[in-house]
């Protein structure tokens, strides 16, 4: 838009009241447009965790030389208006004159899941039909902890007095930095944990120490729960398992071939139980012991 000029021609044809004649007017104006502004055009949130919020915000300028309003409220839609939310901006209709501003805040809500990807858009009305609706792109993602590893683990078989131990690894693989502040068992003391606290940056792998102390003849399932503060308040929970008992070996203890003649053999067998929780090894036959061996 510019300057404009035109000539109006008024012509009289009358030749009653006056002479024929003709007269030129001149015309002239300026036309003016609205122009707006933004400061961003999206709002890009980083990855928040779901007992997380981000709050980023839009300017909307007027850079023309002609006020227009924008009218209230913003409308968030796409396809995934829940996790946005309008929460800074005028709460009524809001004329910009020239050269005036005017911002407007978007929260991001990590508590709307599921994890991944969030878009949606802020669009705000305006009275300028040159304007028409002003657009805001959203985008954010929602990230939970990730603690990569087993959730069982088996100690295996283990003798009464004695103790077992197994060093499991586990990985972060969100994008937080994890932070395990206790460790609880839920059972009798008989499960260790070690180390109780530790963290975990993003791709980091840190071992954890299962120990079992065997006191007395039982199958073990106990939960061992890893308590989080960072980046939110929750727990992992691990499942460990083992077994603890004895080995009980039993035969008969006499074999009784009989009388013989001396070009006659015999041919018996002797049979072993394990009656025990633990499993044994015959590894072989030592010999055959005593006055007439």
């Amino acid at each position: 838009m510019g300057r404009s000029t035109a000539r109006l021609r008024v012509v009289a044809d009358s030749s009653q009241l006056s002479c024929s004649d003709t007269t030129d007017v001149q015309l002239a104006g300026t036309g003016v447009l609205s122009t707006v502004t933004l400061s961003a055009t999206s709002l890009t949130y980083p990855a928040t965790a779901p007992c997380d919020s981000l709050r980023q915000e839009v300017t909307i300028t007027n850079n023309g030389s002609t006020p227009f309003t924008l009218l209230s409220p913003p409308v968030i839609n796409g396809v995934n208006p829940t996790s946005f939310r309008w929460s800074a901006g005028p709460l009524r209709d809001t004329t910009l004159r020239a050269q005036e501003s005017v911002r407007y805040a978007v929260t991001f809500l990590g508590s709307q899941g599921p994890d991944g990807v969030k878009t949606a858009v802020m669009s705000i009305r305006t009275d300028d039909q040159t304007i028409g609706i002003i657009n805001v792109g959203l985008n954010g993602q929602r990230s939970s902890v990730a603690l990569a590893g087993p959730r069982i683990v088996d100690l295996g078989s283990v003798r009464i007095g004695s103790s077992v131990n197994s060093t499991v690894n586990y990985t972060n693989t969100s994008t937080f930095r994890l932070s395990i502040v206790g460790v609880r068992v839920t059972g009798p003391n008989r499960i260790g944990v070690n180390p109780t606290q530790f963290s975990l940056d993003p791709g980091q792998v840190r071992g954890l120490t299962f120990t079992y102390l065997c006191k007395a003849e039982e199958n073990v399932e106990d939960t061992v729960l890893l308590a989080l503060d960072q980046p939110c308040i929750d727990t992992i929970a691990i499942i460990v398992r083992a077994r603890g008992g004895t080995e009980q070996l039993s035969s008969s203890q006499k074999i009784n071939f009989g009388v013989k003649s001396e070009c006659v053999k015999g041919l018996d067998s002797v049979v072993y139980v394990n009656s025990g929780t633990l499993p044994i090894e015959l590894v072989g036959v030592v010999g055959v012991s005593g006055p007439d061996a």
